[in-house]
């Protein structure tokens, strides 16, 4: 049945299993702050040991938790889940039984949330361009926020669009960032207020604007820097007697990897204390996390397929590559990568290590995940890895390139059963 749950028998596991929780200061209203990742652990090795790598096993309730502990600390921010992080269902229904909002890239983005029962007012279109047709068809389906940063696309929204409520996407500094967003998207600072009063002069309702830190930002000032340029903009618009309402934060909350990472409350006090500190009155706030919301949840494995000794270096082949689900890796994006020894000795006293060149199965070249060698636990042809914090960016990126499945993602859900998401309903209406 598309969209459907198969239950695969005989694996029963606890949530304790799957999680670690490490608790920082308590919130006035002495709540706890925590902060939640999937932990590899003696349990998932044994329970997945006959499924077919490589696949991805997400613990749905640490992404409850993780938007739970997101809306507490943005608790005047409305949350829309960027759902280009991690498209599968599951996610998506998780996160709408708690009441989230979802920000799109796509038409076919739109249709799966509508599909699914997402209302089109709960929806933000956040691409700055689109093809005509896709925008008449959306807007027509119901969705009315969407973003531009140029001309062209307003006169797009005046043929097809007319009643759109429009952010003007902003350039802004990204240092920091594991993944710049800057200069693909964005109009420059100065050049804001113009495409603002142009729209105005059209007709065209602009709600604010939005911006982006850049995925995975470990720099707070960058949040400092890219507020004090909207409030001038606001500013200046207010002057010109166009009142914006709205700030939309765009994404950028960061998840642990291998750096050390400002946690989502810090941050949160942060974005606050800046937006108070230059807005009076504070505008509506909105915030598009894609990556903090999910990306802690997951664990990707995969086998070792072969390896060899090359020019001085030790290269391992993966049987997932560039091309079906490590994709940020070519950009240098760095993930934990641990082996069964990893757990059987957690100290690391007894564990001989090696420095791997590792490269994916396809017959491209392109499909070397870490060039410049990383450093693990050693391993042999047959062995399995287990990929951390991989539930983003890695299954969307993910195709059918030199015959290769896209990994099958399995989750534990209410703390007891692997279920398998064969992610049916995705891809029938990714195909209408």
């Amino acid at each position: 049945m598309v969209g459907s749950l198969e239950c695969i028998e005989g694996l029963k596991v606890t949530f304790q299993t799957f999680h670690t929780l490490h608790t920082f200061k308590t919130f006035k209203n002495q709540h706890t702050f925590s902060y939640l990742e999937m932990k590899l652990t003696k349990e998932i090795i044994l329970q997945t040991q006959d499924y077919e790598t490589p696949c991805l096993v997400v613990d749905l309730n640490i992404i409850k938790q993780n938007y739970l502990q997101m809306k507490e600390c943005f608790s005047d921010v409305d949350i829309f889940y960027a759902i280009k992080a991690n498209s599968d269902t599951n996610i998506i229904k998780t996160l709408m039984s708690l009441g989230s909002k979802f920000e799109t890239s796509s038409i076919n983005e739109v249709k799966l949330l509508l599909t699914l029962g997402v209302k089109p007012e709960n929806i933000v279109n956040s691409a700055p361009y689109r093809k005509e047709e896709y925008l008449k068809r959306m807007y027509k389906m119901g969705i009315r926020m969407f973003v531009y940063d140029t001309e062209i696309e307003l006169e797009k929204f005046k043929r097809s669009g007319p009643e759109a409520e429009l952010f003007l996407r902003v350039d802004v500094d990204n240092t920091g960032s594991d993944w710049p967003l800057s200069k693909k998207f964005g109009v420059e600072p100065e050049d804001a207020v113009e495409l603002i009063k142009k729209a105005d002069e059209m007709g065209i309702k602009v709600l604010g604007t939005t911006f982006h830190v850049g995925s995975q930002c470990l720099n707070l000032e960058n949040w400092n820097k890219a507020l004090t340029q909207m409030k001038n903009i606001h500013d200046e618009c207010k002057q010109n007697g166009i009142n914006l309402e709205m700030i939309n934060l765009g994404g950028g909350i960061p998840i642990k990897h291998l750096k050390e990472i400002p946690n989502v409350k810090e941050t949160a006090e942060k974005i606050k204390s800046f937006v108070n500190e230059k807005f009076s009155p504070i505008p509506k706030t909105i915030i598009e996390p894609g990556r903090g919301l999910v990306g802690n949840a997951g664990i990707m494995i995969a086998e070792v397929i072969s390896k060899r000794d090359y020019k001085g270096q030790t290269w391992i082949y993966l049987d997932i590559g560039v091309f079906h689900g490590m994709m940020e890796t070519i950009e240098g994006f760095d993930y934990e990568i641990l082996t069964e020894n990893d757990i059987t000795d957690p100290s690391n006293s007894n564990i001989e290590k090696e420095t791997y060149v590792i490269a994916g199965p396809s017959c491209d070249g392109v499909d070397v995940m870490f060039k410049d060698g990383k450093k693990m636990s050693k391993v042999e042809v047959g062995d399995r890895v287990f990929i951390r914090n991989a539930a983003a960016y890695t299954i969307c990126y993910a195709s059918l390139f030199n015959g290769y499945k896209i990994p099958k993602t399995y989750y534990v859900k209410n703390g007891n059963n692997f279920l398998f998401s064969p992610n049916c309903l995705v891809e029938t209406i990714y195909r209408l």
